[in-house]
């Protein structure tokens, strides 16, 4: 068909692409990822330790970088759930970033650098229970 053809040799728009080796209908982009330019190629993934909410995002800048001291395990991810603090760092809620990365408290470390206070029971994988009682207060901040 002609009007198949024809759309073969289309480059799709901003914010959308061709999933389809034999494309003959332009789709908006992924939630993670963006396409900044008028062309056949496909959507660039929002870098590591970003993550895209949007559907047919058109720049990089429509990617949110994770909480500071956070990371993601890949590129591409569409939810702030894919952000995870990083080792000797805990979460607290927080209203404007979703949550805040805190640096674990000295004697809250276990041996393989993670921060005991993110693990269940406070307990470290080599089975040592920090001596104390410990509760995270997010009332604290200023």
């Amino acid at each position: 068909d002609a009007a198949d053809d024809a759309q073969m040799c289309q480059p799709c728009g901003l914010g959308e692409h061709c999933n389809l080796d034999t494309c003959t209908q332009c789709s908006p982009c992924s939630p993670g990822s963006y396409k900044d330019s008028i062309s056949p190629s496909t959507c660039s993934l929002c870098p590591q330790d970003s993550y895209g909410t949007s559907v047919g995002a058109v720049y990089q800048l429509q990617c949110t970088q994770c909480p500071h001291n956070s990371h993601t395990n890949g590129e591409g991810k569409s939810e702030l759930s894919a952000c995870a603090c990083n080792f000797k760092f805990y979460p607290i809620p927080d209203d404007e970033f979703g949550f805040l990365c805190m640096p674990c408290p000295v004697g809250a470390q276990c041996s393989d650098r993670k921060c005991s206070l993110v693990l269940p029971n406070y307990q470290c994988s080599d089975s040592t229970r920090l001596i104390g009682t410990w509760t995270r207060d997010t009332n604290q901040l200023s």
